[in-house]
């Protein structure tokens, strides 16, 4: 949910690459400048990249697999093609629509406000931006808390993006009710975040509050609305456009990843990105990106331990989603495309260039 805040890479010298690789390049320029056109809506300190520095980026990341000997760029760039990028208006007018058809988001809104979540550097705020021309927009929760009576029971509209475990929203309400998380819970940044006084807890117990996602996690919803209304007594629904589960990655379900892992002989009939792919054709490609992401993460995240690393090497879950805003890009996408660093493959060192960075 956080936005991107520094997505430089430092070393802009055009590497040396190998006649076959060039030859590649050459072969498949018109690819290339789509994937790049693609990519050139991500932004970086609210600015897009543009075409010229996402080309730079594309053939960076794919220069990547010339530098330690991984000779199939078809893959890799295959794998680029399917790349989703979505834009925080796209996302408000999904969200908006789900709003609109619950008669939550209506031309002429009595007793229903639209804030956002968690802290302003955070994704909901940009999000909800689109907002703050409506009347019935209002910049910080604490301040519509404080703008109601202490007996309204208002509706409250929230906006965001991606949920994962739904770890950071339990931490937000934990946070604003001043409670301790309880043992278990993971901290994200719980005492940094906005606390709320007595006379704003009290009201904000009165509300009905609706969270909308844009891509959210099944069990990260279940678990959160659980919490949040059980144990937190706040009256919560979550919205979602689209659910998120193990079984839907690139790479296909977790029993499609075994078999392309271990090279199986078949095909993959998991409706993905790599649908009717060989396993044993993907397989050299597929132990590259966890090798890679777990690596960086290591370097990246040095506190996490050995079984988060392994368990996110090919993002959240290892669930292998190729999708991003055009200012966030979530954890559960393919980890090897958005860290960077030195790492080490089949005994060759080279620093490695993700296409967008955090």
């Amino acid at each position: 949910m956080s936005e991107n805040k520094d997505a430089h890479i430092e070393e802009k010298k055009a590497p040396e690459y190998s006649e076959a690789f060039s030859a590649f390049l050459l072969e498949n320029e018109q690819k290339i400048k789509d994937v790049s056109e693609n990519f050139s809506i991500y932004q970086i300190n609210a600015s897009k990249i543009g075409i010229a520095e996402a080309k730079r980026r594309v053939t960076a990341w794919l220069g990547n697999f010339d530098k330690i000997g991984f000779t199939n760029f078809n893959i890799a760039l295959f794998l680029l093609e399917q790349f989703v990028f979505v834009s925080s208006a796209e996302i408000i007018h999904k969200l908006s629509l789900i709003a609109k058809k619950e008669k939550l988001l209506e031309e002429k809104m009595v007793d229903t406000y639209i804030t956002h979540l968690g802290e302003d550097t955070e994704s909901s705020y940009r999000l909800t931006s689109h907002f703050n021309t409506t009347k019935n927009f209002c910049s910080e929760l604490t301040k519509l808390l404080d703008s109601i009576d202490s007996a309204s029971k208002i509706k409250i509209l929230f906006f965001d993006d991606f949920l994962n475990s739904g770890g950071q929203i339990r931490t937000i309400f934990y946070a604003l009710l001043n409670k301790p998380l309880p043992e278990g819970e993971i901290d994200d940044e719980w005492s940094e975040r906005t606390k709320l006084n007595d006379e704003q807890i009290a009201k904000l117990h009165n509300c009905e509050i609706h969270i909308f996602y844009y891509l959210a996690f099944d069990e990260g919803i279940e678990k959160s609305a659980k919490i949040i209304n059980d144990e937190l007594k706040l009256s919560v629904r979550f919205h979602k456009h689209s659910g998120a589960n193990l079984n839907n990655g690139a790479f296909g379900d977790q029993g499609d990843q075994e078999n392309i892992f271990h090279g199986t002989s078949g095909r993959i009939a998991t409706d993905c990105s790599f649908k009717s792919k060989k396993y044993a054709e993907l397989s050299d490609f597929y132990k590259i990106l966890k090798e890679v992401g777990k690596q960086l993460l290591i370097i990246n995240e040095p506190n996490w331990g050995d079984e988060k690393h392994e368990n996110r090497c090919l993002g959240y879950g290892n669930i292998c989603r190729l999708i991003s805003t055009d200012y966030n890009i979530p954890s559960i996408t393919v980890t090897a495309l958005w860290h960077t660093g030195k790492i080490s493959i089949n005994g060759i060192e080279i620093v490695y260039y993700p296409i967008c960075c955090t």
